[in-house]
């Protein structure tokens, strides 16, 4: 408001800056002979700021204008005002008062020319926009995340049947090993056939640790299941060529710690997790020191869920540090939270660590937390130990196999005739009567034509037709004491966690060994004695489906 204003234009400008205030808004002029900026209204307030303060000349406006944004802002209205473009409209963050930004759109018309056309006055409009922008960023983030769940998602299903095939490979390869190891008596043969084994079994871990990411957690609920803790340098170890060469990881455990609470998958997970955020932290040239040890004592709070806990000796810890930047107090309120990530774009999903969270609670856990900023960071997770650490029995590698078939019957459904066909030879070897389908239909008909005929059901999940599942179901229907047995290379549907609901008296995954599905069949057979056959051998010869 200049001076020499008669009343009404007083309250006139006076209505028109409390209208503004209301609207979020600010009315601005520009004029441009004298390079003046001038604000209209006393009440409305610009990015924090009261208008009587605010820069009277465009560059101390541009100046307020965040960097990304400036160069923008410049050329839109450079175009404008030079008649290369219709209109004079950006959208820009303005640095407030309090040193934060907001966005803000300005738009601006020019409505005084000299004689020769040239603009004299431009008369414009601010309005906060800041909510609606972050809105609509906050919604392109959460369509970016749904994006990207999805992929992880495809991801997970292409890992999971790669992951099956394999396995259904493996299993023949090590299954035809074993039945070698069996049968040969050459010392050089038993030599071949062992490598072959431990190739095979090497094959099946590296898929076993493909299915870590696809799969991570999938037994977590399973109780009583423990892992050890040589599981973590063996992660580890497969970890190290994906970090730089500069980069110093070392590994610290104390001697005799028991097993913890925590499937192998999900501890795995948890670890990578752990050591990838670290190495993100430092990265090349840095250092990560990862501990394992019993709870050192004191009280303590977990970083992600508050809880007040006692560090005790009751808890295994496993501890990562890395000499990275640390963190603000703001990025250490948020690091566990899904999809919050420091990173730049494209770097990172922002899961890691809220993965890390969900692993930890799930098995009963907690995550301790110490950093600052430029002091690096160290995740503590506690884990609840084994109930028992006796070490597992080392069984002897030419024991005797424990069982023997006595002429009891099985049904074996396997849609992989290799598979099927290994199946046959060992079961048969140990004096099994087999019948073998590759079709699941045709093995539920010729059950269903006498289902007291079988001892034990032995079934692959995944096949054309019925799946392992829906066979189980329809078997049962007709005989509800029939043990059955579902081996499989990778289900989503079926896992050693929920055999038992859906009917199954094991689960075993493939490829299977010979010891461990000699063992399931001695556990869960019926005595010869109990059936008609007897152990004489008499009864029908085993039948084996073309």
């Amino acid at each position: 408001m200049t001076a020499g204003t008669s009343g009404s234009d007083r309250a006139g400008e006076d209505m028109l800056s409390h209208l503004m205030a209301m609207l979020s808004a600010a009315l601005w002029e520009w004029d441009l002979e004298h390079d003046r900026v001038r604000y209209v209204g006393t009440e409305v307030e610009l990015a924090g700021y009261p208008l009587n303060v605010l820069p009277t000349d465009l560059e101390g406006l541009f100046e307020l204008i965040h960097e990304q944004e400036r160069a923008a802002a410049r050329r839109a209205l450079d175009d404008y005002v030079s008649g290369r473009a219709d209109r004079y409209r950006v959208e820009y963050r303005l640095r407030q008062a309090d040193g934060s930004y907001r966005w803000l759109l300005a738009r601006g018309r020019i409505v005084a020319r000299d004689a020769d056309g040239r603009p004299l006055r431009l008369l414009g409009l601010f309005t906060d926009i800041d909510v609606l922008r972050r809105r609509e960023l906050e919604r392109s983030r959460l369509e970016s995340q749904l994006r990207h769940v999805q992929k992880l998602d495809a991801l997970g299903q292409l890992t999971g049947g790669i992951a099956h095939d394999f396995n259904n490979i493996l299993a023949s390869v090590l299954g035809y090993a074993e039945l070698g190891l069996l049968e040969s008596s050459s010392p050089r043969s038993l030599e071949y056939f062992k490598e072959v084994a431990r190739a095979a079994e090497r094959g099946r871990d590296l898929i076993a640790k493909l299915l870590v990411f696809t799969r991570a957690g999938a037994d977590s609920q399973q109780s009583g299941v423990t892992t050890s803790l040589g599981i973590v340098p063996d992660t580890l170890r497969m970890l190290r060529p994906m970090l730089p060469a500069t980069l110093h990881l070392e590994v610290d455990a104390a001697p005799a710690l028991s097993d913890v609470q925590m499937d192998a998958s999900a501890l795995q997970q948890l670890v990578l997790n752990l050591a990838i955020n670290a190495r993100d932290a430092v990265g090349e040239n840095g250092r990560i020191n990862v501990v394992l040890r019993r709870g050192v004592g004191g009280p303590a709070v977990c970083a992600s869920c508050g809880a007040a806990i006692d560090r005790g000796p009751d808890w295994i810890e496993l501890a990562v540090a890395d000499d990275g930047s640390g963190m603000t107090e703001e990025i250490r309120s948020r690091i566990f939270d899904p999809f919050y990530s420091t990173k730049e774009s494209g770097r990172g999903s922002g899961l890691g660590l809220s993965v890390v969270h969900g692993i930890v609670h799930e098995h009963g856990g907690h995550i301790l937390l110490d950093t600052d900023p430029g002091s690096g960071s160290c995740f503590t997770v506690l884990l609840q130990p084994a109930a028992s650490s006796a070490p597992a029995a080392v069984e002897p590698e030419h024991d005797p196999l424990p069982i023997r078939g006595g002429g009891r019957r099985l049904l074996v459904v396997d849609d992989d005739p290799a598979i099927g066909s290994f199946l046959c030879t060992l079961l048969e070897g140990h004096d099994f009567r087999v019948d073998l389908h590759q079709d699941s239909d045709a093995a539920l008909v010729q059950f269903e034509s006498d289902p007291e005929r079988w001892d034990l059901v032995i079934t692959d999940q995944s096949m054309p037709g019925l799946s392992g599942v829906e066979l189980a179901d329809e078997l049962l229907a007709l005989r509800p004491d029939l043990p059955i047995v579902i081996c499989s290379g990778f289900s989503e549907f079926v896992d050693v966690s929920n055999a038992r609901e859906l009917g199954f008296c094991a689960f075993l995954q493939k490829p299977v060994s010979v010891r461990d599905l000699l063992q399931v069949l001695a556990r869960y057979l019926p005595p010869e004695c109990d059936r008609e056959t007897g152990s004489n051998g008499t009864g029908p010869e085993s039948v084996r489906e073309n």
